[in-house]
């Protein structure tokens, strides 16, 4: 039986070596090609970018088809020996989508079922969490220049008050938390 673990929010930033918020221009068989609007960490890429297309799998599938329009969240690791970008986790957790100035963040753990709403994104099903667009960028930006203070806050088990004020934060907190106790670098 096919079995993975998802890559929570704390790690997709981590692992990226490049974040933006994109729109998909085109839509070819196996990949697709998105413009970037407004990059969160890294360089920022040419005019578009051609990813190959997540391919659903036993675990896991995209929460419904690519379309030209959509926009989203790209977490994005550059191949050290192709230079391709390619999206992060196995189950297509690098790609987060956006839709009217929110962020629809699907919930990868099935234990954690608290607060989980369903949502209607592009035609498709997103259960988990929503967030403001700029309340997700300032959390983003926020762990990546005060990753040290989280980790702190999370070995001491006590979350400081400016991330219990933002939800996209709880939820970086919560899953570096339950996720990854041991495996704070």
């Amino acid at each position: 039986m096919a079995k993975y673990s998802p890559t929570p929010l704390a790690e997709l930033v981590d692992e990226s070596d490049l974040i933006f918020h994109g729109v998909i221009v085109s839509v070819q068989e196996k990949s697709i090609t998105v413009k970037p609007l407004n990059v969160v960490k890294g360089a920022r890429p040419e005019a578009t970018i051609t990813l190959d297309k997540f391919e659903d799998w036993t675990c896991a599938s995209r929460f419904t088809s690519y379309k030209v329009g959509q926009q989203e969240f790209l977490f994005l690791r550059k191949s050290k020996t192709t230079g391709v970008y390619f999206p992060l986790g196995s189950g297509n957790e690098g790609e987060i989508p956006v839709l009217n100035q929110k962020v629809y963040y699907r919930n990868p753990n099935p234990n954690d079922t608290k607060d989980l709403h369903t949502f209607s994104v592009y035609g498709g099903t997103v259960l988990g969490h929503v967030y403001s667009y700029n309340g997700f960028v300032d959390a983003i930006k926020f762990y990546m220049a005060n990753r040290a203070a989280m980790t702190a806050a999370i070995t001491s088990d006590k979350l400081r008050g400016e991330l219990a004020q933002s939800p996209a934060l709880r939820r970086i907190y919560t899953e570096l938390h339950y996720y990854r106790p041991n495996r704070l670098y």
